[in-house]
Parts: C-alpha cells; sequence; structure tokens
C-alpha cells in the first residue's frame, strides 16, 4: 500500500519513480499497519552500555576526521546512565533535585562538558515511554542515552532520550530503527542485536527493540579497551 501511494505521489511524466525518503506522517488509514522504529540498549552490565557508547562516538569521529557531515538532527552527546536516576527524575518528586544531580555528574564525567550550577535536564517522551516498559528492572541497569543541547534564560537544558523516529514510506520499523540510530548517534546495528521477539515491545503506534551488541563486538572493544589492566582492577596479596 505505502509502495503504490508513494509511486501515485512521486511518478514522473516519464513514468519512471524516483526513490525519496518521506517521513511517514499522514493518517494511519493510508498506510500498512507498521509501528515506527526506536532503539533501547539497557543493561545490569555498565561495561556493555559503554563498550556501545563508545563504539558510537568512535563511528562519530571517524566520520568527522573524513570530513562526513553528520545529520541535523544528530546527538550533542551519547552517554550511558543508571535509570534509577531517571525513575527519581521522572516519579519521585522530592527526589528531583538530587537526580538532576546525579545526571549532570554522571554526564560530566563521561567526557561532555557542561556547567552543572547553569544547567537542568528533561526526559523525552521516548525514554519516558522505554522507562515505564522497563519498570520492574534492577534500577541498577544502565540505559544509552542521547542527548541534545537547549539554552534557556539562566543556561542549559539538557533533553536526554533514545534513538529512533517516524518510518520512510516502505519501511518497517527495524529497518527505520536501524536508520535512525546512525542518523542520531551514528551507531551502525543490525538484525543481528536485536536476540529475540520478547526484546520487542509495542506502545501505541511505536516499537522499542531492546538490542544487545553482538558478542563479536565486544570482544573486540575488549581487546582494544582492557579495562582489566588498570591499576586497582584486581588486587591481590
Amino acid at each position: 500500500t505505502e509502495k503504490i501511494l508513494h509511486d501515485k505521489i512521486f511518478k514522473s511524466k516519464s513514468g519512471s519513480t524516483k526513490r525519496l525518503d518521506i517521513k511517514v506522517s499522514c493518517a494511519n488509514c493510508l498506510l500498512e499497519v507498521e509501528a515506527n522504529g526506536f532503539v533501547c540498549v539497557s543493561s545490569a552490565s555498565r561495561l556493555t552500555v559503554d563498550c556501545v557508547r563508545d563504539k558510537a562516538r568512535e563511528t562519530m569521529n571517524s566520520k568527522i576526521s573524513k570530513g562526513i557531515q553528520l545529520y541535523s538532527d544528530h546527538a550533542h552527546f551519547v552517554c550511558s546512565l543508571k535509570i534509577k536516576d531517571l525513575y527519581d527524575l521522572k516519579v519521585m518528586k522530592e527526589k528531583r533535585r538530587v537526580a538532576t544531580g546525579s545526571l549532570l555528574n554522571q554526564v560530566s564525567k563521561q567526557g561532555f562538558e557542561i556547567d552543572q550550577e547553569k544547567s537542568s535536564v528533561k526526559l523525552g517522551h521516548h525514554l519516558t515511554s522505554a522507562l515505564h516498559l522497563l519498570k520492574g528492572h534492577s534500577k541498577e541497569t544502565f540505559i544509552l542515552v542521547l542527548g541534545i543541547c537547549g539554552k534557556i534564560r539562566d543556561g542549559v537544558i539538557l533533553e536526554f532520550d533514545i534513538p529512533g523516529g517516524k518510518r520512510h514510506l516502505g519501511e518497517n520499523s527495524l529497518a527505520c530503527a536501524i536508520r535512525e540510530t546512525e542518523e542520531e548517534i551514528s551507531l551502525i546495528i543490525d538484525e543481528t542485536w536485536v536476540p529475540n521477539e520478547r526484546s520487542i515491545k509495542i506502545s501505541l503506534m511505536n516499537k522499542y527493540f531492546f538490542v544487545r551488541p553482538p558478542a563479536e563486538m565486544m570482544m573486540d572493544e575488549m581487546v582494544k579497551n582492557p579495562f582489566w589492566k588498570e591499576d586497582g582492577f584486581c588486587k591481590t596479596k
């Protein structure tokens, strides 16, 4: 249905149809029943989430060094955050100030310079949905988030969210999630990151893929960054 719609709209006088990436943003009755796609990287192992964060940063820096322009909606930074602090910010009014300070401190420690005294934080809609779907998981879990900086009168507001967005015409949910993830945080993933059907959750017209990095990638990253060799990792008598 979507391909027919695309061809009817963009068919040239010569009869040929040029492939155009058009975001789906019209009545559902005109489209196939297919949700938009979003990606969530979460784990009780901070090492796993940090590994994915570093991979995204590495790819972004490689693009920049080669003169490849990032997409206009690319995140200003990517980091690993504690789900506990995000929950506290979202639902625990009396803990919001402490949670805000903790989140800003985590961002700062991961290499993104901010003035904590003049910064505030906000949760994006899709991160909020992902947190709801993760309800019941250990609050010691870590989650990969993208950050967008915006100016306010007295400083800066950081909006945290997860990668993903609206489908293009003819695109399925997973293809959408894969494309949007590269566009927004430079992380390149594929279907091997989706372990099984249980890792896919649907909320309204959005599909959330709870992904895991392939074992080969984790091994490669550990070889590049042998954390066990760091001072103090393993103490012996």
